[in-house]
C-alpha cells in the first residue's frame, strides 16, 4: 500500500514537474525570440542568428523561426544557407503569405536560381495581378531562361493604366537586346519616337542604340534633334560625354558649360557627372592641365545650387586635392554660416582642416565644438573632439569624452572596424591619463590597447618612451620600441625612442648609433632629439659635442633651461 501511494505521489509530482518544464521551455523560447528581434533591429545579425538557432533547438517545427534565420543569412550574403532555411520553412508551411513569397522570389533571383524564382513570381502575379512590378520581373526571368515569347506576352499583359506605354516598350527593347534581335530593337525604339516625338528621352534611347552599334554621327544627330524637346537639356550631358571620350575638348566645354548652367538638370545629376569626369583615370593628364576649368565648373554649379550640400563638399574636396586647402576651407566656412550641415559635411570639413600642413587647432576646435554637439555618437567626430581637447591640455575633458563612448562599446559585440576605433580611442585615453600624471592608469590603458592590437605602432612607441622616462620595465620597453623600428626603420621619432631606451639601459654605444640615424632621417630635429643626443654623447665621453646639442635644445625650447647646468665641459 505504501509503495502504491508513493507511486501515485511520484506520478503527480512528475506531471507537475513536466508541466513546469513545458512552461519554462515556452518562456525560454519567447526570451530567445525577443532577444533575436532586438539584436536584429540594432543590426547585430550574428547575435540574432544565435538566438534564432536557440529557438530552433527548442522547436524544430517552427517555420517562422526558419524563415527569420533565412532572412538573416540573406542579409549577411550567405545565399546557400539562406536558401536551405527558406526551403525548410516552406516545406513545413507552404503559406500564401505575400511577404513570404516575395522574399522567396527575391532570394531565388539573387541566388541565380532563376527557374525557382520564376515560379514564385508567377505565384505573386496570380495573387496580386494589379502589381506591375511582378509581371516585369517575371518577363525578365522568362528572358533569362531563354523563353522570349513568354517574356513578351507577359509584358503585353501589363495594364497601360499602371505603366506608361513607352516604359513597356523599353522593356520589350531590353528583351530584344538580350535576344540580339537588332531589327526588332531598332523598330521598337523608332516606334517610341514616332509616338512620343516631343520627349527628349525618345531621342536619347535611339542615340544610345546607335552609339552601341558604333554609329556616333547618327547618335549625335538624334541627340541634337532632341535638345529642343521636353527635358532636352538632359541631352547636353550625353553630347558632352561623347566629346569628352573622343578628346574633342573645345566641344566638350561648350556642352558641359551649358549643362552646368541649366535649370532643368538637377544638382544630383551634375554631381554624378562631374565626379565621373574627375575620376576618369584615362584623362588624368587633361584633368591635371585643366584643373582651373573644372574648378570653374564646380564653382558655377555651387553658385547655381547654393543650398546643395553635396556640391559644396565636392568643390571643397576637389580644391583640397589640388593642395588649395585654404580655398577649400573658405567654401566650407561660407556654407557653414548659413546652413545646418550634416555629418558628412562636418566629417569632410574636419578632415580638410586636419590635412593642412600647419594645423589650425583653434579653427578645428571651433568647428568640432559644433560638430560634437550635433553628432556625439559618431566615432570620427568623437576622436577629433578628444584630440582637440588633448592638444589644449584639457586632459580630463578628453577622458570624459572618450570614456563615455568606450562605455557604449563595452556593451556590444565588436566588429573589426569598431575594434580599430576602440584601439585608437584607448591610445588617446592613455595619453590623456599620462598628461594628468595618472601614470598607473596610463600604463594600464596602454596594456589594454596592446591586448587588442599587439602591433599598434603608435602605442608601442609612446608606451616604451614613457616606461623609459620612469626607468621601469626597460626590457619590455626595448622589445616594444624595437618592434616599431622593424616596421618603420626610417622613422626618426621611433629611432629616437629606441635610442633613449637603450641609453636608460646603459647601452650607450648602440644608443649613439640609433640617435644619429634619427638625425639622418629627420628634416627638422626637435628639441627633445637634441636633448637626448646631448645626454648620449655625454655618456660616451664626448662632452664637447654634448654641450653643442644641449645649446640647440635650449634654442628650440626655452623651457629646457634646466639643461644649462650641462653647458660647461666640467659637467
Amino acid at each position: 500500500m505504501r509503495f502504491f501511494c508513493s507511486a501515485i505521489l511520484f506520478f503527480l509530482l512528475s506531471a507537475s514537474l513536466f508541466s513546469q518544464m513545458r512552461i519554462d521551455a515556452d518562456n525560454i523560447f519567447n526570451y530567445y525570440l525577443l532577444e533575436a528581434s532586438k539584436a536584429k533591429y540594432r543590426g547585430d545579425f550574428n547575435q540574432a542568428l544565435q538566438y534564432y538557432h536557440n529557438c530552433y533547438k527548442l522547436d524544430d517545427k517552427s517555420s517562422a523561426v526558419m524563415y527569420e534565420i533565412s532572412r538573416l543569412y540573406y542579409a549577411t550574403k550567405k545565399m546557400d544557407e539562406a536558401n536551405l532555411w527558406l526551403d525548410k520553412s516552406i516545406s513545413l508551411d507552404s503559406t500564401n503569405n505575400a511577404e513570404y513569397i516575395k522574399y522567396a522570389a527575391t532570394l531565388k533571383l539573387y541566388s541565380g536560381r532563376y527557374a525557382e524564382s520564376k515560379e514564385y513570381y508567377k505565384k505573386l502575379v496570380s495573387m496580386e495581378s494589379d502589381v506591375p512590378t511582378y509581371r516585369l520581373m517575371l518577363a525578365r526571368l522568362y528572358s533569362q531562361l531563354n523563353m522570349p515569347d513568354s517574356a513578351h506576352i507577359c509584358l503585353d499583359q501589363i495594364s497601360l493604366d499602371q505603366v506608361p506605354w513607352s516604359a513597356i516598350q523599353l522593356e520589350h527593347a531590353d528583351l530584344y537586346t538580350h535576344e540580339s534581335n537588332v531589327r526588332k530593337l531598332e523598330k521598337t525604339l523608332k516606334n517610341i519616337l514616332k509616338r512620343e516625338p516631343n520627349e527628349a528621352s525618345s531621342y536619347k534611347h535611339l542615340a544610345d542604340y546607335y552609339f552601341v552599334i558604333k554609329k556616333p554621327k547618327k547618335a549625335l544627330n538624334y541627340l541634337t534633334s532632341g535638345l529642343t524637346k521636353n527635358d532636352g537639356d538632359l541631352l547636353l550631358l550625353d553630347i558632352a560625354d561623347y566629346y569628352f571620350k573622343i578628346g574633342d575638348y573645345p566641344l566638350f566645354k561648350q556642352y558641359i558649360d551649358q549643362a552646368i548652367h541649366s535649370v532643368s538638370i538637377s544638382a544630383e545629376t551634375k554631381i554624378r557627372k562631374l565626379t565621373s569626369y574627375l575620376q576618369d583615370k584615362d584623362k588624368e593628364l587633361y584633368l591635371r592641365n585643366e584643373s582651373d576649368y573644372f574648378t570653374y565648373l564646380l564653382k558655377s554649379a555651387v553658385t547655381f545650387h547654393q543650398d546643395d550640400e553635396q556640391l559644396t563638399i565636392l568643390l571643397a574636396q576637389y580644391l583640397n586635392s589640388l593642395s588649395r586647402t585654404s580655398e577649400a576651407l573658405k567654401v566650407f566656412d561660407s556654407y557653414f554660416v548659413s546652413h545646418s550641415p550634416s555629418y558628412d559635411f562636418f566629417a569632410t570639413y574636419v578632415f580638410t582642416i586636419m590635412s593642412q600642413p600647419e594645423l589650425d587647432w583653434h579653427k578645428l576646435n571651433h568647428v568640432i565644438t559644433d560638430a560634437y554637439s550635433l553628432f556625439p555618437d559618431q566615432p570620427y567626430i568623437v576622436e577629433a573632439r578628444a584630440l582637440t581637447y588633448n592638444h589644449f591640455d584639457k586632459y580630463q575633458e578628453t577622458i570624459d569624452v572618450l570614456t563615455e563612448f568606450l562605455t557604449e562599446l563595452d556593451d556590444i559585440q565588436l566588429t573589426q572596424q569598431l575594434k580599430s576605433i576602440k584601439v585608437e580611442f584607448l591610445n588617446i585615453l592613455a595619453e590623456s591619463y599620462y598628461g594628468l600624471g595618472k601614470t598607473e592608469d596610463s600604463f594600464a590603458t596602454y596594456d589594454a590597447v596592446l591586448s587588442l592590437d599587439p602591433n599598434y605602432i603608435v602605442a608601442l612607441n609612446n608606451y616604451a618612451y614613457y616606461l623609459s622616462l620612469h626607468n621601469v620595465r626597460l626590457d619590455d620597453a626595448e622589445k616594444m620600441s624595437s618592434k616599431t623600428i622593424s616596421v618603420e626603420p626610417n622613422n626618426p621619432t621611433y629611432l629616437d625612442t629606441y635610442a633613449w631606451v637603450l641609453y636608460k639601459k646603459e647601452q650607450f654605444s648602440i644608443a649613439k648609433i640609433m640617435i644619429e640615424a634619427a638625425f639622418n632621417y629627420s628634416t627638422s630635429p626637435s628639441s627633445e632629439l637634441y636633448e637626448h643626443y646631448g645626454f648620449i654623447l655625454k655618456a660616451v665621453g664626448d662632452t664637447e659635442n654634448s654641450v653643442i646639442q644641449f645649446r640647440k635644445a635650449i634654442e628650440l625650447d626655452s623651457k629646457k633651461d634646466y639643461l644649462k647646468e650641462f653647458l660647461t665641459d666640467e659637467n
